[in-house]
């Protein structure tokens, strides 16, 4: 029996990584000489979300996947236009098996062109970076997001996310479907009811800052009454799993199950909850690091009311997530271990493993989870240039050589 799709919506891009090698300075002038050896392609933006969904339901939580179910179709509902560049994102996502369902986009698709060497990005060039026009939705698009199962919108702000016909039926299947929002600094707010929002720290900012004033306001529920097991100081785990709660200060919980100390994994955490100073760096390391998880935990709480969302992450790069889910005070779930690198693209990673895993009935920090997990995975695999051995796809010419 087949069940209903996951069902991406947002803005499309093509991601040209180029390849290539500097040995010698021009003649000209003092710049670099990039002779290029290799091209690798993939959609990006929302197409990138998709792609990242499509290897994610063909997976599955393992607690919530039965053995023998098929895996979900993922549709992406995005605006691509009549040329190379459309062209070729049509092409990526049919090889990743990603049905694309367009609204037309009246203007150029938008490029992102990285020159790299040596593992480093030299410059990145942009094409059709000026937002296009939106065309009319069609039925189609309306169709396949009122048939979805689960949503993630992928909001980079070029207005697909923002078209009255596609954020009209959003807000309509956000109060009988888990919707995953992925906003980004160009985005526009959530539509009520989104079961998960997925900022980075830089984005929660911008959006706490012009819309719902400072983080410093009073309204930061993180009171031991509001956590019963904290009735002798120390702030509880979540469940057991690693997570470690913020006590009413914003300071670190005791150290996470995991052998992760709350915070950035360094400092160790003594029993009124305070991260002590372990000799891997000063004490004011660790206050500027609880500093930080509590502007986060504070942007994560406020942002959840102002938006009507069941929860908001704030994704803070190598040391996790906060979590503010309105039931309990907002979590810290850390990495599984360190991972260092290009991060391009982790946090498309993270929005769709986080919706696979609600799709399927995860709980929200089930789901938080399980993203914080394959973005960590993402990024120590090499990122972009090392996505899923499921999804690689090179040929003998470099000039089409193909990441999807």
């Amino acid at each position: 029996m087949s069940r209903a799709p996951l069902v991406v919506v947002g803005d499309v891009l093509l991601d040209r990584e180029v390849l290539g090698t500097v040995e010698r300075l021009c003649p000209e002038a003092p710049v670099p000489v990039f002779d290029e050896t290799e091209v690798l392609d993939r959609p990006g933006g929302a197409g990138l979300a998709a792609v990242f969904t499509s290897s994610a339901a063909a997976t599955g939580p393992p607690r919530h996947t039965k053995p023998g179910r098929a895996p979900r179709e993922v549709v992406l509902v995005g605006a691509v236009s009549a040329d190379a560049a459309g062209d070729r994102i049509r092409e990526l996502l049919a090889r990743a098996g990603v049905r694309l369902v367009e609204v037309p986009l009246l203007g150029k698709t938008p490029e992102k062109i990285r020159l790299r060497a040596g593992g480093h990005l030299l410059m990145r060039l942009d094409r059709g970076s000026d937002p296009a026009e939106i065309g009319a939705a069609p039925a189609e698009a309306i169709e396949a997001i009122r048939a979805a199962g689960a949503i993630l919108a992928s909001d980079y702000g070029r207005g697909v996310c923002a078209h009255p016909q596609i954020r009209a039926v959003l807000t309509e299947r956000a109060q009988r479907v888990p919707l995953v929002w992925d906003p980004h600094p160009r985005g526009g707010h959530p539509v009520p009811a989104t079961r998960l929002v997925t900022p980075n720290r830089a984005e929660a900012a911008g959006f706490a800052q012009s819309n719902v004033g400072t983080t410093h306001s009073g309204e930061w529920p993180l009171t031991a009454a509001l956590n019963p097991h904290q009735a002798d100081g120390l702030p509880a785990h979540a469940n057991g799993n690693g997570h470690a709660a913020l006590n009413g200060a914003g300071r670190a919980a005791h150290a996470a199950s995991n052998g992760h100390a709350a915070g950035n994994g360094r400092a160790a955490s003594n029993g009124n909850g305070h991260g002590a100073n372990n000799g891997h760096g000063p004490a004011g390391h660790s206050d500027a690091s609880t500093a930080d998880l509590a502007r986060a935990a504070g942007m994560a709480v406020r942002l959840r009311r102002f938006w009507g969302a069941s929860g908001v992450v704030v994704t803070l790069d190598d040391r996790g997530a906060v979590l503010s889910d309105g039931v309990n005070p907002p979590l810290l779930v850390p990495t599984p271990f360190s991972a260092r690198g290009d991060s391009c693209g982790a946090g498309d990673r993270f929005a769709s493993a986080a919706l696979a895993s609600l799709s399927e009935g995860s709980s929200i920090l089930e789901a938080v989870t399980t993203a914080v997990t394959a973005a960590t995975a993402y990024v120590a695999a090499g990122g972009a240039l090392s996505l899923c051995p499921e999804l690689h796809e090179r040929t003998d010419d470099p000039a089409s050589a193909v990441i999807i």
